[in-house]
């Protein structure tokens, strides 16, 4: 047991974690899209309850969720959630974020928002 409790963002991931396919390809969330993760986490496991994670990550600014079910609704759920990504900042959760070029394609809101001369925060 830490000596430090569990932070919600811990837990959730916990929970990702605890799905997570063999032979997984890893599990890269960033903190702005682990409540959407978790959410569509939850409406798979729904519609297949032995479904697993097959790997999550970012990839040009937008939730890349892989899953080991082919059905067409949850293949929709996925779907759903991966376009959502585009509109919520992957580093705070904030909605109506957009994608921001500077070398690195991320979806971020203007509070977020890095530009060259500043430090990247978040990460």
């Amino acid at each position: 047991m830490s000596a430090y409790p569990a932070t919600p963002r811990e837990e959730h991931l916990s929970v990702l974690r605890a799905n997570l396919a063999p032979d997984n390809t890893g599990l890269w969330c960033p903190r702005g899209w682990v409540a959407l993760s978790v959410a569509t986490h939850r409406a798979l496991q729904r519609v297949d309850p032995n479904y697993k994670i097959v790997g999550i990550k970012e990839k040009f600014g937008r939730l890349v969720f892989s899953a080991d079910s082919y059905t067409p609704q949850a293949r929709a759920i996925i779907t759903y959630a991966e376009n959502l990504s585009c509109h919520i900042c992957q580093n705070c959760g904030a909605p109506d974020a957009g994608s921001v070029t500077a070398g690195w394609i991320a979806t971020l809101c203007d509070g977020c928002t890095v530009y060259p001369s500043e430090p990247r925060r978040g990460y």
